[in-house]
């Protein structure tokens, strides 16, 4: 199986800018965690590995998410983005504005 990696970007310079270095992992982690839950169930049960946040304080969030044993077939096929407000609230999770403009890219 091939380790695949995901970068995540954030339009919201002002919010990451200025947050700590832990507070944008975790951060990250939410928001990755939150993104998988607009996909369907399959997918829900994708593990995620190391996050590793390419961005500098007072830019807008960057990183990759490396996803794990994930095989050519289910990596061309997947396929991710922010879930709505809709679902969040389905969820039971507040979405927040720092996820207006985040862009995820495979």
């Amino acid at each position: 199986m091939n380790n695949k990696t995901r970068t995540i970007r954030s339009g919201a310079a002002s919010v990451w800018g200025t947050a700590a270095s832990p507070w944008k992992k975790g951060v990250l982690a939410s928001a990755a965690a939150l993104a998988l839950l607009g996909v369907s169930l399959e997918a829900q049960a994708l593990a995620l590995g190391a996050v590793s946040v390419k961005s500098y304080l007072g830019e807008p969030l960057r990183a990759e998410i490396e996803i794990p044993e994930i095989s050519s077939e289910e990596a061309a096929a997947f396929q991710a983005k922010v879930a709505s407000p809709q679902a969040f609230q389905a969820a039971g999770v507040a979405y927040t504005a720092a996820l207006n403009g985040a862009q995820v890219s495979l």
